[in-house]
């Protein structure tokens, strides 16, 4: 468990037991719920909706032996309100403080922000996939153009991205350093989004022959592009620093 916890991992405990108590398929959905508590711990230490996943597991008895197993190995903490319809759940911190040390467990989270929140150069290969009240589905909508823009390769004038790395670094933070004025007792550490930015714009910069691409788009209901770039730090769609420095490689 340490092992994979250092990588950046965490799987399901005790796999072997949930397929014998709720079955193979039952058991894939609770790899992707204890995957999606996982991902959103080392995000912002965030909870998922019990909802949600309820709805996904089609099984109340099923769905509560996940919810009772993994509450008391101590991995998971819920909390509920039933007359709402409501509950949440999320990973247990002290739990995963037995396996690994405090600083450790700052280092992984920090070192997931920052390579999911900077560009890649990865392949766009969908182009019907569109999202309605908060779910990706085919519709018929049929976007090419979009895919294909998605592959469009690009890099940033890294020269001047250095000479006026200051102004980049205080545009990028704004947003956090408004957080600090509104609330004096928050303090920037090795996994805050003002920290990971600035790691990202000192990467661009060390890496000048860096290449990325937008990626995969997903469609809205009126056909226009939400594109996978805008969940990533300095993209050149939200970031208009980023665009008066883009370059089209050769």
């Amino acid at each position: 468990m340490t092992e994979a916890l250092l990588q950046g991992k965490l799987y399901l405990p005790n796999r072997d037991k949930f397929i014998q108590a709720i079955g193979q398929e039952l058991t894939e959905i609770t790899d992707q719920f204890f995957t999606s508590l996982w991902h959103l711990y080392l995000l912002n230490k965030g909870s998922t909706s019990l909802p949600y996943w309820a709805d996904k597991f089609n099984d109340p008895k099923a769905f509560n032996i996940v919810l009772m197993s993994l509450a008391k190995a101590g991995w998971i903490i819920t909390h509920s309100i039933p007359a709402r319809n409501w509950g949440e759940a999320m990973i247990n911190e002290n739990k995963l403080l037995q396996y690994v040390s405090s600083s450790q467990l700052k280092q992984i989270r920090a070192y997931h922000k920052f390579t999911s929140y900077i560009s890649e150069n990865t392949e766009a290969k969908q182009s019907n996939r569109t999202k309605l009240a908060g779910k990706v589905t085919v519709t018929g909508i049929i976007s090419e153009g979009f895919q294909l823009a998605g592959n469009t390769r690009y890099q940033y004038d890294t020269k001047l991205m250095e000479d006026y790395q200051y102004v980049l670094e205080r545009n990028i933070t704004k947003s956090m350093d408004k957080v600090k004025v509104k609330h004096p007792e928050f303090r920037s550490d090795d996994t805050t989004y003002d920290t990971i930015s600035i790691a990202i714009l000192d990467y661009h910069i060390s890496n000048p022959d860096m290449v990325m691409t937008r990626g995969e788009n997903i469609n809205d209901s009126r056909g226009r592009a939400i594109s996978g770039a805008l969940t990533k730090v300095f993209n050149p769609i939200s970031s208009k620093d980023a665009r008066s420095l883009l370059i089209i490689p050769e």
